[in-house]
């Protein structure tokens, strides 16, 4: 009798527990939104989970379903979800109804504190902004001007060393691209003067985790955190998963606030993005407000260091692979940068700036390959978007890399097209946006165009960039990687000296 009580006990509750774990699969059907047929467990994100598919492509097969649909739902196991396809609705949640949209989907554990203190992931409108006002004093147009000459010598001294190796050689290349971007960063956000060159030969150095490695975890196990901190929390809470390695965290912990106490001390006064936050922070003090903690302070540079080596180095590649592909493209360009100097040394600030071709070929690059597929928002006060009531907690989705392939938007996506950016105003709002749109795009952003234009007019005016005989591409993306995109090998470069 008790092995019968026992079975069916079992029996009642694994239907109980199914039950409950479908009982929202009508959710959508019951808003008039339409959705994909969901299956137990996973709902519709399995083939992301897989590993098969990426955000991207996920948001893709479902816009091609419903292409004419402004908003279309989706399941992630239990969870009602919303996919937004349409620019008008995608304005409203960025921009003006942004209060009610103002956290991100993505979370993450408190093991990446680092993370969580970022101007990226701060939940809260008042932290938020809070974090957005310490870098805006860094990123005006009079400090950006002052990065330039920086910029140059940086790389001006990297690139000429990597001629006098194996100048032609794409490790050399991408090394030198690596050390400017390090060097750069350090001089312009710390005022630290150091021979990057040396320091990379050395097993020792101080400065190894800049330069070597990931800055997060295996592979492996990102893909799992970016697929359940958007997706399934509940999950990545209890496994506390974490982005980046606890090496990497009391790295940054460590060198960060080292620089911020040193700089205190001396009492020394520079002109750098560490100089404007401790302004800032002093500014809070005397109005009553607190310091900011060790963990904060390295959070404030992390934001500032990563957007200028990891996530522009990535970006590079991207516009480097486009004008390789394009051969016709990449010779305007050249005979643009041609008319304004023949070496890096003959350019500035202002004369970068009035390259139109430059920005064209830059947007048309990222509008091909967006470093960030999708963006997710998280609705914290119930709302309408559209016709559709959205409720408080429903997470709500941005298909960036969908929007920039959408022929609706851009006449025949798949080719490269820098025309097409020509006249910034016939680009419909929300149809192009590789760093975000609204109050909370990218922070770094102007930083980083600013860097890849520097390194852009130092490798076209040296190399001819293509692509090993044999190797079309195009570019493959790793599917392991499903937010960011990350490329599944590498491409076949072929650096030649102009003449």
């Amino acid at each position: 009798m008790l092995p019968i009580l026992i079975a069916t006990s079992v029996i009642l509750g694994a239907v109980l527990a199914y039950l409950l774990w479908v009982r929202d699969w009508d959710h959508w059907a019951k808003k008039g939104v339409p959705s994909p047929k969901p299956s137990f467990p996973y709902g519709n994100v399995k083939p992301i989970f897989d590993g098969k598919k990426t955000f991207g492509d996920f948001f893709d097969d479902i816009i091609k379903e419903w292409p004419e649909e402004p908003v279309i739902g989706f399941y992630s196991f239990f969870k009602p979800m919303l996919l937004l396809n349409d620019p008008d609705i995608i304005n409203s949640v960025v921009v003006t109804n942004f209060p009610k949209f103002v956290d991100g989907a993505f979370e993450l554990s408190s093991a990446d504190s680092l993370f969580l203190n970022t101007s990226f992931w701060l939940k809260g409108h008042k932290a938020w902004k809070e974090a957005k006002s310490r870098f805006t004093p860094s990123f005006t147009s009079s400090k950006q001007k002052s990065m330039v000459p920086t910029m140059i010598d940086s790389v001006q001294r990297h690139f000429n060393y990597a001629l006098s190796q194996k100048g032609t050689d794409p490790a050399e290349v991408f090394q030198a691209i690596k050390l400017m971007l390090n060097d750069s960063i350090l001089r312009i956000a710390f005022s630290i003067e150091v021979d990057l060159i040396k320091e990379a030969k050395d097993a020792d150095s101080q400065y190894k985790q800049l330069l070597d490695g990931d800055l997060f975890v295996d592979r492996q196990d990102i893909h799992l955190l970016f697929c359940t901190s958007h997706l399934a929390s509940w999950y990545f809470k209890i496994r506390k998963l974490r982005l980046m390695s606890e090496e990497r965290h009391n790295f940054y912990v460590e060198f960060i606030n080292s620089c911020v106490e040193a700089r205190k001390k001396s009492l020394e006064q520079r002109n750098d993005i560490l100089q404007s936050i401790i302004a800032v922070e002093k500014e809070a003090v005397s109005e009553g407000k607190r310091a900011f903690t060790r963990e904060e302070w390295a959070s404030n540079m992390l934001t500032v260091m990563v957007d200028s080596t990891e996530t522009a180095a990535l970006v590079l590649k991207f516009i480097l692979f486009a004008v390789a592909q394009n051969t016709k493209e990449q010779e305007k360009l050249r005979s643009e940068l041609l008319k304004a100097g023949s070496s890096i040394t003959d350019f500035d600030y202002d004369k970068i700036a009035t390259i139109r071709r430059l920005d064209m070929v830059i947007n048309e690059s990222l509008r091909l390959y967006s470093p960030v597929l999708a963006l997710g928002k998280i609705c914290v006060e119930t709302t309408k978007i559209g016709d559709v009531v959205v409720e408080k907690g429903t997470k709500v989705f941005i298909p960036i890399s969908s929007l920039h392939m959408n022929p609706k938007y851009h006449e025949d996506p798949t080719k490269f097209n820098p025309e097409r950016f020509e006249d910034m105003k016939s680009i419909r709002s929300c149809t192009f946006m590789p760093f975000g749109e609204g109050p909370r795009a990218c922070l770094g952003q102007r930083y980083a165009l600013l860097v890849l234009k520097v390194l852009l007019v130092q490798i076209l005016l040296t190399y001819e960039v293509s692509l090993e005989d044999g190797y079309e591409g195009p570019l493959e993306f790793n599917k392991m990687s499903p937010f960011i995109a990350a490329l599944k090998e590498e491409p076949k470069w072929k650096f030649t000296m102009l003449k």
